[in-house]
């Protein structure tokens, strides 16, 4: 098997020399140029052109006076490229990271992952990087276009609409913080957005939000930061997933939270139990709403394979560019043809760019299935990402399912990012290696998945604590 170069140079970390942080640097971008499969369909997003902007990123990185800042800047410069899967690997994730990636399937990861002078270095990381950020107390979730407080401060309290952050149009305040934000492309309004969270944040400084009432009244306030704990690895769930008849022998419901590897075997029962519950129902609605992924296995063998009494099957392909990824792609056994051959079906302007392919028809049979017969719903926002997106794009392209909702997170076909290390730092990096190209010949990445019938939590609604899109659901299921 090819494996991946172990690049880290061997012993603990010391403080980093500008030359060794520019080496750091400049390895890290001459593999995405190699390899990164998306900087295109990014740029095209958010107008941004990272490759473009090599000579600010070097003299960001010449800035960095110690090893703190030169941590808090690659962060930084890799989150701008505005990729979900792209980023570094902080220092509270990666010993799940590593213990996670066993196998012979996962060798290369392995391999890059637990060399020594990866792990030594992240010993020194663990004590210098400060994962806790600065934060305005005020939370908020984007709905129908606006930034709606669900967590209010003082005066702007819950249901009112956020507008101006510094005196900047929030919409513009986003878009100039794109190395602290991850922007979402709202298809409907033509424009960038930010889900939902609170806005980071300058130590020391306060902040002046403007905002509007519900009734319509503006309302300023000056607003000091305060501490929030990011980025620390979350326990394991008892379960992932939620079983409720939400009217007898008519209509089950099924939440599935993350398609975690932890849970895969304990949710499997408890959902093969449920199914032969509600075997016969006329509908089923399955709500992955949020579900950020983890394991396709999760949706196929948990979902799919128990409940359809005929196989499943949808067409997609995976295009791949440079050198770097192959033997992440020799070990999970995928061989690629010449991009010049992918078949009209899946050819864009986007996957002329790439130089290898390989084309995937995923046919999914019943196992021990209770043949369910009945209309399955599925709902979707764009919290849906990773495994659970690729749920969706199957679940659209083969017929399993209706999905209702918002346009999905997309970055869901294909296999697990692959890993960098940087040399001197032993900085991981993870980065998406493959772009999924979707049954209809777009680009995952791009379009994400577009429901079948669109529909959003309104103002109204939320004010009211009422749940939209399962509302709908539900009048289809009553009609």
């Amino acid at each position: 098997m090819i494996t991946p170069e172990k690049t880290a140079k061997t012993g603990s970390l010391k403080e980093l020399t500008s030359e060794e942080k520019l080496q750091d640097f400049e390895y890290l971008y001459a593999t995405l140029k190699d390899s990164f499969p998306f900087f295109e369909i990014e740029k095209d997003k958010t107008g941004f052109d990272w490759l473009g902007n090599k000579n600010n990123f070097e003299e960001q990185i010449k800035s960095a006076e110690n090893n703190e800042e030169f941590y808090n800047d690659i962060n930084k410069i890799a989150a701008m490229i505005q990729n979900g899967h792209t980023g570094v690997v902080p220092p509270s994730h990666y010993d799940n990271m590593a213990k996670g990636y066993s196998g012979i399937i996962n060798l290369p990861w392995g391999q890059i992952l637990n060399q020594n002078g990866v792990k030594e270095k992240y010993e020194g990381w663990k004590t210098i990087v400060n994962e806790s950020m600065e934060v305005l107390p005020v939370k908020f979730r984007y709905i129908e276009g606006k930034y709606v407080v669900t967590e209010g401060f003082k005066n702007i309290k819950k249901g009112c609409i956020l507008k101006t952050i510094e005196d900047k149009p929030i919409d513009t305040y986003f878009k100039d913080n794109m190395d602290k934000y991850y922007l979402n492309y709202d298809y409907n309004r033509d424009k960038l957005y930010v889900k939902s969270g609170m806005i980071i944040a300058e130590e020391d400084k306060n902040y002046k939000i403007a905002a509007y009432t519900k009734e319509g009244e503006k309302i300023t306030e000056d607003i000091t930061p305060a501490k929030y704990e990011k980025n620390k690895s979350a326990q394991a769930a008892d379960s992932s997933s939620e079983e409720k008849i939400l009217k007898k022998n008519k209509i089950a419901y099924l939440k599935v939270k993350s398609m975690s590897n932890m849970t895969l075997d304990s949710d499997g029962k408890k959902i093969s139990e449920f199914f032969n519950k509600i075997k016969d129902y006329p509908y089923l609605i399955i709500d992955i709403r949020g579900n950020g992924g983890g394991t396709d296995e999760y949706w196929m063998s948990n979902v799919v394979e128990p409940l359809i009494a005929d196989s499943k099957s949808a067409s997609q392909a995976i295009a791949f560019k440079g050198n770097y990824i192959k033997p992440f792609l020799t070990g999970r056994g995928i061989t690629t043809k010449s991009i010049d051959k992918i078949p009209e079906q899946f050819k864009s302007n986007y996957v002329s760019n790439m130089e290898r392919y390989t084309a995937v028809t995923r046919t999914i049979k019943p196992k021990n299935s209770v043949n369910f017969k009945g209309k399955i719903y599925l709902l979707v926002d764009d919290y849906v990402y990773s495994s659970a997106e690729s749920f969706a794009a199957f679940s659209k392209s083969s017929g399993f399912a209706e999905l209702v909702g918002t346009t999905t997170g997309g970055d869901g076909i294909g296999i697990d990012p692959c890993v960098m290390a940087l040399p001197n730092s032993g900085l991981i990096i993870r980065f998406s290696l493959d772009m999924g190209i979707n049954s209809d010949g777009t680009v995952n990445e791009k379009t994400h998945t577009k429901p079948d019938i669109y529909t959003e939590q309104s103002y109204a609604d939320f004010l009211k604590g009422e749940d939209t899109i399962l509302n709908k659901v539900l009048q289809l299921c009553n009609k």
